[in-house]
């Protein structure tokens, strides 16, 4: 063990100044605050919070660096991160390692930053080393609960995807059945950096199989996607940072009554994300919870009636958008509401910013011009329709696949077929078709002064702010893209699409062009499609497992096959709307305005029905909270707390969607 002497504040910048650092290193005010923290306690392994702690003992920081704010430690845990990511996209060194134990993560400087071998070798200090496990006590065993036999848990498809039953009105929870793999996996591999250190799982099918995108641990290449092993019956469990899901155990038999399992709200904040927390809007947070539902025919109290879904649907991330040098040049939020499946949502999370974050820097713009405003917003409907081209187009392919097995199965009356990888026997978990899923985009980008929002589909975002009279109003509001707009209603009308009611039943549509956004009639309509009589050569079914045919309510998506078959006349397009807003200088707001993104999963429940006043209802909520001194964090766990605050929402809802909410104040 080393001899410890503990240095004074002399002795500190004298070593400091002998160091092996870079010229942005140095004039970074605090990255130098925690080089000399680390410095002042002889290079020991040292937490955030403890680092924050020594900065403002010792004074540590420079004007221009002052640590500051509510989250000092998310200030420095995003300025160590963001230090060792520029290190690395530079080929360099880094200058600060990291332990970790458990989940706490302890700090110290890198030794080759030290030039002189004595320094180096006091500083080479003996990591900590995590505390004993307290001794186990003998407990005795107690039969685990049975899942219930009976699921209704929502699903996204059923407002989107599946026509309601009137008569029953309880949704179950498919699980994917996975059986011989048939097929060689489906290449959606996309030469970019991905963001998660998790996996992203695309869902191909039902009751077939499952495949996976595999981001490399340093952000590099993803892999091609991966087939599932081949087992009975799994639910896909997901741990992304993006994306929360639940999985359901087996079912055991058990006299005792079935526990139904809790829904789950996760919460994330700047902490949570690799950002620089100097830069950009700083101040944000997001809650993500599973869809659930209730059963009607229980008896059971409604506290333990409740049956979350097996998997959330939503996907969303922060990241901070860089030059080529590794400069911060913007921070993006995006989120996807996924229906029918998550692989769709999951797809566009994971490949969204790096595609957006490559168009910035090929070509950087100035927003203040109108000419590049223009040629970004047709920059980003390329982009969005290569992204939903790239995917339903591997759906195609799939489809193609379990159509060419079927007709196979038909012709040799289930014998053995040997397709060039293995031997197998067509049953009926082979006769399941693939997913076909969709989701909706919803992206905001701060650059410079300026807020640019990308939507398509009816996730929602709206700007308020607070006018002089401490009144919060909507200052701006992306448009749901929903049938009854107009100019979307006539183009799928043309594409052959018809509009029809919760009961399938088609609803009277006038081709004529009207001078109006909306039409009435269409309020609560669904899109199916025409000419559903014959098979199509995709082999995509138009009838779904209740015999009903497919419909869905939302007008603009990305992916979907089915409303798609038609590469030139699509019934649902994706095409996105671009939205400019100058907002000033991120880094002067004060807190007199925030950004809401949401899913309709927070929209839908609203007691208000009409879209303006929804907005207009939830700024104020959302408004008087922070005006009450609640931060965003809190905030936004009351957004999400659909069943407790009454005022706001529905009094009760047999179906609760799953919901994502992102809160950034400004």
């Amino acid at each position: 063990m080393h001899d410890i002497q503990t240095p004074d504040i002399a002795s500190v910048e004298r070593t400091f100044q002998g160091l092996e650092l870079k010229a942005e290193q140095r004039d970074n005010g605090i990255f130098a605050a925690i080089v000399k923290a680390l410095l002042s306690n002889s290079n020991q392994w040292m937490r955030a919070p403890d680092i924050v702690d020594r900065i403002r003992e010792w004074k540590l920081t420079t004007n221009d660096g002052q640590l500051s704010g509510k989250t000092p430690t998310s200030t420095i845990q995003g300025t160590i991160s963001t230090a060792l990511k520029l290190a690395k996209s530079r080929g360099c060194e880094e200058p600060i390692e990291k332990h970790q134990i458990k989940n706490l993560t302890y700090y110290r400087l890198s030794l080759h930053l030290f030039t002189d071998s004595r320094i180096r070798d006091s500083m080479n200090t003996i990591p900590p080393t995590p505390p004993p496990d307290p001794p186990r006590l003998a407990k005795d065993k107690k039969r685990s609960p049975t899942k219930p036999t009976r699921s209704t848990a929502s699903s996204r498809g059923t407002t989107k995807r599946t026509t309601i039953d009137s008569d029953v009105n309880i949704i179950t929870t498919k699980k994917i059945k996975i059986s011989h793999n048939t097929s060689p996996p489906i290449n959606l591999t996309d030469n970019e950096h991905n963001e998660h250190d998790s996996q992203f799982l695309i869902e191909p099918s039902v009751k077939k199989k499952s495949t996976k995108y595999q981001p490399s641990e340093d952000y590099g290449t993803p892999e091609s996607v991966i087939e599932e092993p081949m087992t009975n019956e799994i639910d896909i469990i997901d741990s992304s940072t993006t994306t929360t899901t639940t999985s359901s155990s087996s079912s055991s038999s058990s006299s005792s009554p079935p526990s139904p399992p809790s829904s789950l709200m996760i919460t994330k904040g700047p902490i949570d994300f690799d950002i620089n927390t100097i830069n950009g809007p700083k101040s944000f947070a997001i809650i993500q919870e599973t869809g659930y539902s209730y059963s009607r025919l229980s008896r059971l109290r409604r506290s333990e009636n409740r049956y979350p879904k097996s998997k959330c649907e939503d996907a969303f991330c922060v990241k901070d958008l860089r030059r080529t040098d590794g400069s911060f040049m913007a921070r993006l939020f995006c989120l996807a509401d996924g229906h029918g499946g998550s692989g769709c949502s999951e797809f566009l999370i994971s490949r969204v910013p790096n595609r957006i974050q490559e168009l910035l820097q090929d070509h950087p713009a100035n927003f203040d011009n109108k000419d590049d405003q223009q040629w970004f917003r047709e920059q980003m409907e390329h982009l969005v329709r290569k992204l939903d081209d790239e995917y339903i187009e591997a759906k195609r392919v799939e489809f193609r696949r379990w159509k060419s097995r079927r007709e196979k199965q038909s012709d040799s009356n289930s014998i053995p077929f040997v397709d060039g990888r293995s031997t197998f026997i067509l049953n009926d978990t082979d006769s399941m078709p693939p997913v076909d899923d969709g989701s909706t985009v919803i992206i905001n980008i701060f650059i410079n002064d300026w807020l640019i929002n990308v939507n398509v589909g009816d996730s929602r975002t709206f700007l308020a702010c607070r006018g002089k009279n401490n009144k919060w109003s909507v200052e701006f509001a992306s448009e749901d893209h929903k049938p009854y707009l107009e100019r979307l209603a006539l183009k799928i009308y043309s594409n052959g699409g018809i509009f029809v009611d919760s009961n399938d039943d088609p609803i009277k549509f006038d081709p004529t062009p009207r001078q109006r956004r909306t039409r009435p009639s269409l309020k609560n309509a669904r899109i199916r499609l025409q000419g559903q009589d014959s098979e199509n050569e995709d082999g995509v079914p138009y009838i779904n497992e209740t015999g009903k045919y497919w419909s869905i309510n939302v007008a603009a998506t990305c992916g979907d096959l089915l409303f798609k078959l038609n590469r030139s006349r699509r019934v649902i397009d994706c095409i996105p709307d671009v939205t400019f807003r100058k907002l000033g200088k991120f880094a002067e707001c004060g807190g007199d305005r925030f950004l809401l993104i949401s899913s309709d999963g927070l929209f839908d429940h609203l007691k208000e029905s009409r879209i303006d006043e929804q907005n207009n209802e939830v700024a104020k909520f959302i408004g008087g909270l922070l005006d009450n001194g609640e931060s965003v964090m809190n905030v936004v766990k009351k957004i999400g707390s659909r069943e407790k605050y009454t005022t706001l929402f529905k009094d009760f809802s047999q179906v609760y969607d799953d919901i994502t909410c992102i809160l950034i104040s400004l």
